[in-house]
């Protein structure tokens, strides 16, 4: 392969590798968008996914996109074979998955045509490329990849590049690779950390994600390592009664599968970038009651007529309902150990023990994530035992899995085909690999028929988990691969949200029913599927952020303006409310800032039922008129503060209250003055008029006479 490294060198130059390049020649860019450069692509597929046997022609099938605006004419299209095998799967993948230079040479030489291609704007067209077995001149004794690349161009030059690889077979009897694949079972983010009734009867529905992928994976020739969310077992289980039947059903149809089976982190969520954020140990579900509801878990009703067999205790009841732990909504019969699969490249040598402290006795290893990697994919990394994933073979399967169209996915498969030949042929026979699949956009669309062809593959056989586990392990160094900078700042503040909402907790009557449920929040936003697309986890985590806050400040102390004191020891009114949907138990502390107020009961505690508000009496002793700031500070029982101190601006007039007594005294004195004087008068003007009318009566009297 000496000649072909050099050609090798001049074209790739010191160009770096990209998983994303494996997609470059199907994408269609936007047409606003695109460029001379953007305006062709391509799409190579040799046909039986480029094997090729003595004695039989080579057939590649060629889609060219015109993705601009105006037609094109003129075109040339040439596929160009190379008869130098690839030395090694590395060196394949990279060809692969690298972009050529402008302008470069193509490898080998050219062994077909078509000419005068014309494509209209925004449509494809398919050439055929037929290739006698003679004019490729491969003789060699040994199966090998052999690069082959399309390249389409016009009267102004070349404008796309399409690369593949054929597989050479001279013979029936070829080395193989013992293959193990890993495919989770997953669900789209939920922000809530539990899925609810309605989204996992969809999923679970005769045509939801769940029911496909696990359809796939019973169906797959190719058995395949199922990795189960814990979440999806919980959200079931926690429903009771109530669950959904096709979620049931589900459920046991997946308890009966007979393939390999461990579970991931709850919700998928990240295992290292806590650990590297500042949580210390591993982040795992605290409980579920919050969720449980007694009347899911009844023991159902008797039947009519139903003879009772047995007579309850004096000192039993009747009516209690025993809910489910953790353990129980989270538990899974597996055989396997327990498995940790951290994100690709994402683990340094310090994550190690907390890891191995949470329980995971093996963990999978991305190969970019390992040095020194052998012919077993089992290894020991700092006492640690673990399974590495090729990278190069899992990506090829991702873009499989993934395909929009069948002949995309022909395309991934013979690039596949070619890397897995490649690693039979220079390895040797016997050896074993692992890939994984992508669990941050779960689909399983092409699952069963990636998995099927895998199995017909002649340098690839079926390889269970537990196979790979059972491999005698080799020693490894581990290449420790951080989180980014931005992953880690925006996980530290998610950690401390956490903190303080359990220490917020501390006030509450049941302190678990809101630190279970962030709990599990927080696990939901540390989910692997937020990083699908680049800007979601930023705006996800700053949306946790924010319900953080608004928990914290659901028990406050209400501003209601001014308070105006005229009394010399009164009582001042402290208004606090409750949000939150349980009781809660708060010390007031009330701390005048100048010496106008002496509080007399300087801490209160005062108890607030669910969704109140409460006016807290504090007794005070007016010293000097005037405005006085106090500051109220609200604690919890074990003394932790909840939400910041309040300053309440106090007005004190205690004088008004003497001067108001007097006036109000003096007041009242007149109006009972002047009552009393005007009914002395008023009876003095009754006597003087009942004595004139008796001398009246007299007179009368001695004139008669």
């Amino acid at each position: 392969m000496k000649p072909l490294r050099a050609i090798l060198a001049l074209v790739l130059g010191l160009t770096g590798v990209g998983a994303s390049s494996l997609a470059t020649a199907t994408q269609t860019p936007e047409p606003s968008e695109t460029s001379d450069a953007q305006r062709v692509s391509l799409m190579a597929v040799p046909d039986a996914l480029g094997v090729v046997r003595p004695g039989t022609n080579l057939r590649v099938t060629v889609t060219v996109a015109n993705n601009g605006s105006s037609t094109l004419t003129a075109g040339e299209a040439s596929l160009h074979f190379a008869a130098n095998r690839f030395d090694s799967a590395a060196e394949l993948g990279e060809w692969l998955e690298t972009e050529p230079e402008q302008d470069a040479e193509p490898i080998g030489h050219a062994v077909a045509t078509h000419g005068d291609v014309t494509i209209d704007p925004r449509s494809t067209t398919e050439l055929v490329f037929d290739v006698p077995a003679a004019e490729l001149g491969l003789t060699a004794t040994v199966t090998g990849a052999y690069p082959v690349t399309v390249e389409f161009g016009d009267e102004d030059g070349e404008l796309a590049e399409a690369r593949s690889a054929i597989v050479w077979q001279p013979a029936d009897a070829t080395a193989a690779v013992n293959l193990g694949v890993v495919m989770p079972l997953v669900v789209p983010r939920e922000p809530t950390g539990l899925i609810d009734a309605d989204k996992l009867e969809g999923y679970t529905g005769s045509t939801g994600l769940l029911t496909r992928q696990l359809t796939a994976a019973s169906t797959a020739a190719f058995p395949l390592a199922i990795a189960i969310d814990p979440m999806i077992l919980a959200s079931i289980r926690v429903l009771g009664s109530d669950a959904p039947q096709s979620a049931v059903d589900w459920m046991s149809r997946l308890e009966s599968l007979p393939n390999d089976t461990f579970t991931l982190s709850y919700a998928d969520s990240d295992l290292t970038a806590a650990l590297q954020g500042g949580s210390g140990a591993v982040v795992q579900p605290e409980s579920f009651a919050f969720a449980l509801d007694p009347a899911r878990f009844a023991a159902p009703a008797e039947e009519p007529g139903a003879t009772q067999t047995a007579t309850p205790s004096p000192t039993s009841e009747p009516d209690q309902v025993t809910l489910p732990g953790p353990e129980d909504l989270l538990a899974w019969p597996s055989a396997s150990a327990s498995i940790g699969w951290p994100a690709a490249d994402t683990v340094t040598t310090a994550d190690l023990a907390p890891l191995s402290a949470a329980g995971y006795q093996n963990l999978i290893l991305a190969s970019g994530n390992v040095d020194g990697e052998g012919t077993s994919p089992h290894v020991n990394v700092a006492d640690q035992s673990a399974v590495i994933s090729h990278s190069l073979v899992s990506r090829l399967l991702d873009a499989a899995v993934g395909a929009v169209s069948t002949a995309q996915w022909q395309q991934e498969m013979a690039r596949l085909s070619a890397v897995l030949a490649t690693m039979a042929g220079t390895d040797g026979h016997g050896r074993t690999a692992l890939a994984t699949l992508d669990r941050t956009q779960p689909s399983g669309f092409r699952l069963a028929e990636t998995a099927t062809t895998l199995e017909s593959l002649p340098w690839a056989n079926p390889a269970t988990l537990d196979a790979v586990l059972a491999l005698p392990p080799t020693e490894a160094n581990l290449v420790d691969e951080a989180h980014s900078p931005e992953v880690l700042s925006q996980m530290a503040a998610a950690l401390q949200a956490d903190g303080a909402d359990a220490a917020f907790a501390t006030v509450a009557a049941d302190p678990s029913i809101i630190t279970s449920e962030r709990r599990l929040a927080l696990l939901a936003v540390m989910s692997n599927r937020w990083r699908a697309t680049s800007g979601d986890w930023p705006a996800a985590i700053s949306q946790f952020l924010d319900e953080s806050a608004a928990l914290r400040s659901s028990v406050h102390v209400v501003d209601r303006g001014q308070i105006l004191v005229l009394a010399d020891r009164p009582d001042l009114p402290i208004a606090v409310r409750n949000d939150l949907d349980q009781p809660v138990t708060v010390t007031l502390t009330v701390d005048p800032l100048t010496a106008g107020l002496a509080v007399q009961e300087r801490s209160v505690s005062v108890t607030l039922e669910p969704e109140s508000q409460r006016n807290v009496p504090v007794p005070v002793q007016s010293v000097a008129n005037g405005n006085v700031p106090v500051r109220v500070t609200l604690t919890s029982t074990p003394g932790v503060q909840i939400g910041q101190p309040m300053i309440i601006r106090v007005n004190v007039q205690a004088g008004w209250e003497t001067a108001g007594t007097i006036a109000v005294a003096v007041i009242m004195a007149v109006v009972f003055g002047i009552g009393i004087t005007r009914n002395i008068l008023r009876r003095r003007k009754e006597a003087a008029a009942a004595d004139v009318g008796s001398e009246r009566i007299d007179a009368m009297e001695t004139t008669g006479d």
